[in-house]
C-alpha cells in the first residue's frame, strides 16, 4: 500500500479519476492524499471525471508518499490565454461563478445543455464558471438520472450560489434550490 501525495498546481479544478471511476477533486494550490496499491494509474483532467486527461500517475513499487504535482499543458496555458484576450477584446466577459452546495447524502450530477458537467459528492461544494441565461441541472444516480433541481444563472451578482437540498424524511416535499447572494 503506498500513499499518494497529489497536488494541483493549474488554476483550474483537477478531477481524478481511476479505472474511469471518479476517485476526487482537487481545487487549484491544493493537495489530496490517496492511498493505493502500486501500478495503480491515476488521471487527471480538467472539466469533469469524463473529460480527455491532460496528465497520469502511475504508483510506483518505492517510496512512500509519493508525489504527484499536476500542472496546466503549456498548449493548454496558451490556448486559454487567447480565449481570454478574445473574449476581453470583444467585451463578452460578464461570466458569472455559481457556488454550487451537495446538502444531500447522494452524489450530484451536473450537466449544461444535455451535456455532463460534473460530479459533486455529499456534503461538498464547487464553483462553476457560467454566463448569464445558462441552464444547470443536477440529477441522483448518473447524468439524466432522477431530476432534482435546475439553476438558471443570472446577470447578478457575479458569484451566486446554489445550495441544492433534499429531506430524506419526506419524499413528498420536492428537492430544492435556493439563489441567494454571497
Amino acid at each position: 500500500k503506498r500513499t499518494v501525495i497529489m497536488k494541483n498546481s493549474a488554476d483550474e479544478t483537477v478531477y481524478i479519476s481511476w479505472e474511469g471511476k471518479a476517485s476526487g477533486v482537487i481545487e487549484p494550490g491544493k493537495s489530496m492524499n490517496m492511498n493505493s496499491f502500486e501500478y495503480h494509474r491515476f488521471k487527471a483532467s480538467f472539466g469533469s471525471h469524463t473529460e480527455k486527461a491532460f496528465d497520469t500517475f502511475t504508483v510506483q513499487s518505492e517510496g512512500d508518499p509519493q508525489k504527484w504535482e499536476m500542472k496546466r499543458p503549456r498548449r493548454q496555458q496558451q490556448q486559454q490565454q487567447q480565449q481570454q484576450q478574445q473574449q476581453d477584446s470583444s467585451g463578452a466577459h460578464a461570466g458569472v461563478v455559481i457556488a454550487t452546495k451537495n446538502l444531500m447524502d447522494d452524489v450530484l450530477y451536473f450537466s449544461w445543455e444535455g451535456k455532463p458537467v460534473a460530479t459533486i459528492d455529499p456534503g461538498e461544494s464547487s464553483n462553476f464558471n457560467s454566463f448569464p441565461g445558462h441552464v444547470m441541472s443536477a440529477y441522483l444516480g448518473d447524468y439524466g438520472g432522477e431530476y432534482v433541481a435546475n439553476f438558471k444563472a443570472q446577470t447578478v451578482p457575479k458569484h451566486q450560489v446554489w445550495d441544492i437540498t433534499r429531506k430524506d424524511d419526506d419524499d413528498e416535499e420536492k428537492a430544492k434550490s435556493e439563489h441567494e447572494e454571497l
